[in-house]
C-alpha cells in the first residue's frame, strides 16, 4: 500500500462515525454537540474520500462522505419538518456508519493481501441471502425510525424485526456449518449473532418504556438509545458479512481458480 497511513485513519473516521451515532441516538439532529461531532465527521470522510482514490474503497467512501453531508441537510430540516426529517435522519446515519466501517475494512491491511476462494454448497446461495439480509435489515432500520417518529404503528416494526432476524439466524448459520474454520467469515458471523440477540432484548424494553412499563432501575432513554446504536452495529455487521461473503464466494458456475489473487 503507497499510503501506510490510509488504513489508520479509516479506523479514526469509523470510530468518529461511532461517536456521531451514540449522540444521535440521545440528542436531535439540530443540537451544538451533534452538529459539532457531524462537522469533524464531515471533515474526516472528505478526507478518507480523497485518500481512498483509485482503491477498493473508493465506493464506500463516497458514500460515507455523501450521507454525512445529506445528514447535515437532514439537520437543518429537523426543526421544520421534525417528523420526515427525523426518520430521514435516522436511516442516513445507521447508513453512514456501515460505509465507514465497510471503507475501513476494505483499507486494511489484511484486505490488501489475496482472497481465498470458497465453495457454497447451501442452497439458496449464501451471496443471495446475504443481500436480501441487508436489504430486509435496511429496511427494519426506516420501520424503527418510523415508529418511534410515530409515523406508523409497532406492529409493522414487529414483523419486521421476525422476519429480518430470521432471515440473518439463517445467514449465520449457514457460515457456522460451512466456513467454521474461516475466520474472515466466522468473526462478522459471531459478532452478528451477539448483536441481533441483543438488538431483540433491546428492543422490547425500549417499547416497554415507549408504552409506560418502564424497566425498573433503568432511565427512561436508555433501552431507546441503546436500541439504536445496536441496530446500526447489526446492520454494519450484516452489511461486512456481506462484503467479506461476496469476496471469498464466487458466484455458481464460475471457477474460483483465477481469482485467489482477486483483491475486490
Amino acid at each position: 500500500m503507497d499510503k501506510p497511513w490510509l488504513p489508520r485513519y479509516a479506523l479514526l473516521a469509523a470510530a468518529s462515525s461511532l461517536i456521531l451515532l451514540i449522540t444521535g441516538a440521545v440528542t436531535a439532529p439540530d443540537t451544538t454537540a451533534y452538529l459539532r461531532i457531524l462537522g469533524a465527521v464531515g471533515v474526516l470522510s472528505l478526507g478518507l474520500l480523497a485518500g481512498a482514490r483509485k482503491t477498493a474503497a473508493a465506493r464506500s467512501s463516497v458514500l460515507f462522505f455523501s450521507l454525512v453531508v445529506v445528514d447535515g441537510f437532514l439537520a437543518g430540516m429537523f426543526a421544520e419538518y421534525p417528523k420526515l426529517a427525523g426518520v430521514a435522519h435516522s436511516c442516513v446515519l445507521c447508513g453512514s456508519f456501515s460505509m465507514a466501517v465497510m471503507s475501513a475494512v476494505r483499507l486494511s491491511r489484511a484486505w490488501s493481501g489475496p482472497a481465498v476462494m470458497l465453495e457454497d454448497s447451501g442452497n439458496p446461495p449464501l451471496r443471495s441471502v446475504a443481500v436480501f439480509s441487508v436489504c430486509g435489515l435496511a429496511v427494519q432500520v426506516g420501520l424503527g425510525a418510523s415508529f418511534r417518529r410515530e409515523a406508523i404503528p409497532v406492529i409493522p416494526h414487529i414483523l419486521g424485526a421476525m422476519l429480518a432476524s430470521a432471515v440473518i439466524l439463517y445467514l449465520v448459520m449457514a457460515v457456522f456449518m460451512q466456513y467454521s474454520s474461516h475466520r474472515e467469515l466466522m468473526y462478522p458471523a459471531v459478532a452478528l449473532s451477539g448483536l441481533i440477540a441483543a438488538q431483540l432484548l433491546l428492543g422490547i424494553g425500549a417499547y416497554l418504556n415507549k408504552v409506560g412499563s418502564p424497566i425498573v432501575g433503568f432511565p427512561p432513554q436508555l433501552f431507546s438509545a441503546a436500541h439504536i446504536v445496536t441496530g446500526s452495529l447489526t446492520m454494519a455487521a450484516t452489511a461486512l458479512l456481506t462484503l467479506q461473503i461476496h469476496r471469498h464466494i464466487p458466484v455458481r458456475g464460475i471457477s474460483g481458480q483465477h481469482s485467489l489473487a482477486v483483491h475486490n
